[in-house]
């Protein structure tokens, strides 16, 4: 059964099988991350007692927040039930938030991210960001 619970850092290195396009920098920016998401809604799932997943909706400012996601490689094994699981999850996050802009950016080509993004609701825009010379596609919750 999976469960819910807030999100706690630990719960970010818990998962040591990611299914993950970050940067290999990531981890040398961890702390402000982690200072970013007080400004948000966050999560994290668990099975059978391990963390499988953790994500959440950060707020950029007041019309405007982003969301995340960590996914285990155990739960990409089951996608559909863990699909559902995280769609309930973002639902109940941005309905929290009311009136508010949410988007997510996402590595081009990274197809399962941007399957993920579509069936979280999110629509590809016209504007992305370059981190390290990687293109990030934004995806806008409409």
């Amino acid at each position: 059964m999976i469960t819910f619970r807030k999100f706690t850092e630990s719960d970010w290195f818990e998962i040591d099988d990611p299914v993950s396009v970050y940067s290999d920098k990531v981890n040398d920016i961890i702390k402000e991350f982690f200072g970013l998401l007080k400004n948000g809604v966050n999560f994290t799932m668990v099975e059978n007692g391990k963390v499988i997943c953790c994500g959440g909706v950060v707020y950029v400012d007041e019309n405007n927040a982003e969301s995340w996601i960590r996914l285990s490689i155990r739960a990409a094994q089951k996608p559909l039930a863990i699909l559902k699981t995280v769609k309930v999850g973002f639902d109940m996050i941005t309905r929290s938030l009311g009136t508010i802009n949410v988007s997510s950016h996402v590595l081009e080509g990274f197809e399962a991210g941007e399957r993920l993004a579509g069936y979280l609701g999110f629509k590809k825009t016209e504007d992305f960001m370059l981190i390290n010379d990687k293109k990030y596609n934004k995806y806008a919750k409409i």
